[in-house]
């Protein structure tokens, strides 16, 4: 009898408490079935509106503006002036990337956030002057119907640059002998999508040199030729963060001189051309536009 008793007061105590949950006990079944969250059709309109060299190619990438910016849709095709595009998903603000003429193949699997994007790097010898790789970044917002449109302006990040003249203004009849001219500290790698703060990755880089036609005397010498390179829009020249410059380098009286001149800030996509002066003891001016 006492155990048949004891059993009935641990039976009374679970009937006498009916909102305890116990260990053993799930209340899953109980809960609501959920329901997944509706997703629209998405139609993306998309306009370039700058001027593309002959077979660009494009890549849009699409992300959620929320959380991680995890991508959600990737198009590569040539590049239009009207591309549309389009998925399933949630109607909420996206970033849109374009890139243009990307020297590698782009793809969802390796590009699955936006920071993963942001942070790929373009180099100097892997872009092409006559096709330079450009972007642009839109931040967008559904219109009705779940329409999105995007009106991209896509920029290089490649930077051109020529000295149109050279005149020789040291004095006393002096020469500059077997003259070549180059760039120094120049930016070689940068951020496919940044849009400021350029500063060269190494210092005392150089670009490649271009041999003057004749000795700088009495003419003025006329160079041919672009050098190419990445921004550098540091407004002041340091040590850690060099103006990028032209140099003009010869022999001067039997001695090699080298006459050096700052160009001034400059962002993606810039043409830049230079008459320079030079003058005694290796100063030199120029005039910029």
């Amino acid at each position: 009898m006492k155990r048949k008793d004891r059993i009935f007061l641990l039976t009374s105590v679970f009937v006498l408490i009916p909102g305890t949950v116990f260990p053993f006990l799930s209340c899953e079944r109980n809960t609501p079935e959920q329901v997944p969250p509706q997703k629209d059709s998405l139609c993306f309109r998309i306009q370039l509106q700058n001027e593309l060299p002959e077979d660009s190619r494009a890549d849009i990438f699409i992300f959620s503006d929320e959380g991680i910016r995890s991508l959600e849709h990737h198009l590569s095709c040539d590049a239009a002036p009207s591309m549309e595009t389009g998925y399933r998903g949630d109607a909420t603000d996206k970033l849109a990337v374009c890139i243009i003429n990307s020297p590698f193949p782009l793809n969802e699997k390796a590009v699955t956030r936006y920071e993963i994007l942001e942070a790929m790097v373009v180099r100097l010898e892997d872009d092409n002057p006559s096709a330079p790789v450009m972007s642009s970044v839109k931040l967008l917002v559904a219109e009705e119907g779940g329409v999105y449109n995007a009106i991209f302006k896509p920029t290089p990040l490649l930077c051109r640059i020529r000295v149109n003249s050279i005149n020789n203004n040291i004095g006393s009849y002096t020469r500059v002998e077997d003259p070549v001219l180059y760039l120094q500290n120049i930016n070689s790698s940068t951020e496919v999508l940044r849009s400021e703060g350029f500063r060269p990755q190494e210092t005392g880089l150089k670009s490649s040199v271009l041999t003057l036609p004749a000795d700088i005397g009495a003419w003025t010498v006329h160079p041919e030729g672009w050098f190419y390179c990445y921004p550098n829009d540091s407004r002041e020249s340091s040590v850690g963060s060099p103006s990028t410059e032209i140099v003009v380098e010869g022999h001067v009286k039997g001695k090699i001189q080298r006459f050096r001149v700052k160009i001034p800030a400059f962002g993606r996509g810039s043409t830049i051309a230079a008459d320079i002066d030079l003058g005694p003891d290796g100063t030199a001016d120029a005039s910029f536009f």
